[in-house]
């Protein structure tokens, strides 16, 4: 793929960075974060923008999701990652200008960290050496030489776990940060330059990587995938693309004004956290389907009702956002299959109360059918007493019938765990 893009005379001049992740709460962690600092943050109503029954998810006044905001006064970190012998392989400075937790019911969590680079004009490589470190679990504080991750669970979360053994968080939040970033550059590129380096910066790759030969770039069959399936082109000035991992919008005079980044911040990033919230909980759900009794199958119903909505606004682009957004996060295949294992869960469990019912039915009938066996039972002291037969015939003889009589009524009732039984028996003694 030919290009006569320059890299090097492209700036970064303005960009939003959120860095946004999963926990648990406790039911005193709102009392905790408020003696931390955060406050609560409403949101303006939305009533003329998107539809009722996705407004009142959007942390509004109306709301049962909550969001609390600590502004952090331009907080600044070094992250780096290290290699084999020490040195430093990717570096990186940054501002934290606030942390944003989201509560959801059933004590679910969302975070998020407003990030802003160091300087005032960015090279690509630079910004791609920053995004690749905040999304990784694993990257080191240069100074203090703890994962950032941990720095989040002490600062953020107000020692919240969300890593490590016996943390369920760990089990479904995957290995990475999701990253939702728009990105201004200092001059408009043609279309083509601008899908490249997009994909470049949304799959956290070396600059020009896609439009290279080398052994570790893009396919070609990779790179038209993409662009099939989750590219966003809508205005000639930018274009998106929605992944697993990252939401990037890249494009000239995006940010230029006010009420432009007050849509990329708030708006659309809303729509990006909604999207997160069901695929993170679709992943707790399926971690718990080996053992769903009907009171949580009762709440994932009532969950898929409030949040699987494939229209949510009375304009295009936020419908256009919002399922780009659910067909990356492979939101719709997930739903099928953790439905299809729902009703199968169902119907086995379905059967195993049937079989419970007919093991009791059929006591009842055995313990009924005894006493059409009373003549018979007169009979056989008929029989004694003629033969003048000893008890300990007697009672060997009667012990014998009612063992064989039982095992057939059995055989009779149970046919197939009668066979089951036959057969590990069987095969033991081999």
């Amino acid at each position: 793929m030919e290009s006569n893009l320059s890299y090097k005379d492209i700036k970064i001049t303005n960009h939003i960075i959120n860095v946004c992740g999963i926990f648990l709460y406790s039911n005193d962690f709102e009392n905790k974060i408020y003696q931390s600092g955060y406050k609560l943050n409403i949101n303006s109503n939305y009533k003329d923008l998107f539809y009722p029954t996705y407004s009142k998810l959007l942390f509004t006044q109306k709301s049962v999701n909550k969001r609390y905001t600590k502004y952090t006064e331009s907080e600044f970190l070094t992250l780096l990652i290290r290699g084999r012998d020490n040195n430093i392989i990717k570096e990186a400075s940054f501002q934290i200008n606030s942390y944003n937790l989201y509560l959801f019911e059933d004590n679910f969590g969302l975070f998020s960290l407003d990030i802003s680079l160091a300087d005032a004009d960015i090279s690509l490589s630079e910004y791609s050496d920053a995004t690749f470190l905040l999304r990784s679990f694993g990257s080191k504080l240069k100074n203090n030489d703890i994962d950032w991750c941990q720095y989040i669970e002490k600062n953020v979360l107000i020692e919240t776990r969300i890593r490590g053994e016996e943390i369920l968080v760990d089990e479904f939040s995957g290995s990475k940060f999701k990253l939702y970033q728009v990105i201004q550059l200092n001059t408009q590129i043609s279309e083509a330059e601008q899908t490249s380096l997009l994909i470049d910066i949304a799959t956290i790759s070396k600059i020009g990587s896609s439009i290279s030969d080398s052994y570790d770039s893009n396919s070609k069959e990779y790179y038209q995938n993409l662009i099939d399936s989750n590219l966003i082109s809508v205005f000639k000035n930018w274009k998106g693309l929605s992944l697993f991992d990252t939401f990037t919008i890249l494009g000239y005079n995006i940010l230029d004004q006010d009420w432009k980044l007050n849509n990329y911040k708030d708006l659309y990033f809303n729509i990006y956290l909604i999207n997160i919230y069901i695929k993170y909980s679709l992943f707790r759900y399926n971690f718990q389907v080996i053992d769903f009794p009907k009171k949580l199958r009762e709440k994932f119903e009532n969950f898929i009702a409030e949040y699987n909505l494939t229209q949510i606004s009375y304009n295009f682009l936020p419908n256009l956002l919002h399922n780009k957004q659910r067909v990356s996060l492979e939101i719709p295949e997930e739903l099928s299959g953790l439905n299809d294992k729902i009703i199968k869960l169902s119907d086995k469990i379905k059967e195993e109360q049937q079989s419970k019912t007919n093991f009791i039915l059929g006591i009842i009938s055995f313990f009924s059918s005894l006493a059409a066996f009373s003549p018979i039972v007169d009979f056989a002291y008929e029989l004694k007493n003629k033969f003048h037969l000893n008890n300990f015939i007697f009672y060997s003889i009667s012990s014998i019938l009612t063992l064989l009589i039982t095992f057939f009524i059995l055989h009779f009732l149970y046919p197939n765990e009668i066979k089951s039984r036959w057969g590990q028996i069987f095969s033991k003694k081999k």
